[in-house]
């Protein structure tokens, strides 16, 4: 049978090879050329990758805490839900890959090129990535606290609902990037058209205070199901604080039962949201939104009778509610 530590140590190139949850902690794989391999849930934690060059390889749930992966390329890869903290990517070329939901917290990725690679709902707190090149890059709900994104060039970049708090992003090119529904953001950076358009003025409240709670809520339980009630009441308190949101913030009961409904709809709930705000008086709506809000409904309490109307009704008044005294 084949050692694999030796075998990937010693060779240059490396083809078609099954090496799930294989153990390469530590290992010297400086300089490799790979395709094709599967590396998912293998465990690469303080591994040297200086140099490599891998292409259409997968990486799921694998482990690359550690790694030194200094000018790297990867191209195409699936890196999914990896975790590599503290990895250092410096000039890396992370190239028309998927690192959703992956977890690179005080990763050092400074003047990496990340083209084109899906970073939405990754966790890349405290990552340092100045001077990165992210054109084209969705960082959609990620988690980019305390971020260094000083000189990043982020043209055309998805910033959908990411939490921006305490990055830093001194000298960085926004050119084209979507910055909707961002938490933490400089208001001076706030986009001046929202996604949702002509809202009916009485649910523009309810669509700016909403839209970025819920992204924050599905991060915060990882789509895993309802949100927790300390979560909901964290951001119960923390949404008068968002620099596009109303001053009364939902209630975190009513948070908690819409985010119930999102964590069911998983990936296309936001997009449902906004369709519903956004349906033409008089049309029939789609059966995603009728099942949305058949699901709000319910979550909400309201009678069977209720329609569409009376659910985005609730919701707005909760918005504006005025909070009880203690």
């Amino acid at each position: 049978m084949l050692e694999i530590s030796p075998f990937l140590t010693q060779c240059r190139t490396a083809r078609d090879l099954d090496l799930r949850g294989a153990e390469l902690r530590g290992q010297q794989l400086a300089d490799l050329r790979a395709e094709d391999l599967d590396m998912s849930e293998a465990d690469l934690r303080d591994t040297v990758c200086t140099n490599i060059h891998w292409r259409n390889c997968t990486l799921t749930d694998a482990r690359l805490d550690a790694a030194d992966c200094t000018d790297a390329v990867l191209r195409m890869c699936d890196l999914d839900q990896a975790r590599a903290t503290s990895a250092v990517f410096v000039r890396a070329r992370i190239e028309n890959c998927t690192a959703r939901a992956a977890r690179l917290d005080g990763a050092d990725l400074s003047n990496a090129t990340l083209t084109d690679t899906d970073f939405s709902r990754a966790s890349l707190r405290n990552a340092n990535l100045r001077g990165v090149s992210a054109t084209g890059a969705s960082f959609r709900g990620a988690d980019l606290r305390n971020t260094r994104l000083q000189h990043a060039d982020l043209t055309d970049a998805d910033l959908r609902g990411a939490d921006l708090t305490n990055a830093d992003l001194s000298d960085a090119t926004l050119t084209g990037a979507d910055l909707t529904g961002c938490v933490g953001l400089d208001p001076a950076l706030q986009p001046n058209e929202r996604a949702w358009g002509d809202l009916p003025t009485s649910l523009q409240p309810l669509a700016e205070t909403v839209v970025p709670m819920i992204q924050e809520a599905l991060r915060s339980a990882e789509l895993g199901g309802s949100i927790d009630p300390r979560i909901a009441e964290q951001l119960h308190e923390q949404a008068a604080r968002y620099p596009s949101s109303p001053r009364n913030a939902p209630s975190a009961n009513t948070l908690a039962a819409v985010s119930r409904v999102f964590s069911q709809l998983g990936q296309n709930g936001l997009p449902t949201l906004l369709g519903a705000l956004q349906q033409p008086d008089g049309s029939a709506p789609s059966p995603e939104v009728q099942a949305m809000i058949l699901r709000l409904r319910d979550e909400l309490g309201l009678a069977e009778t209720a329609t569409a109307e009376d659910v985005f009704e609730a919701l707005a008044q909760d918005i504006g509610r005025a909070p009880q005294q203690p």
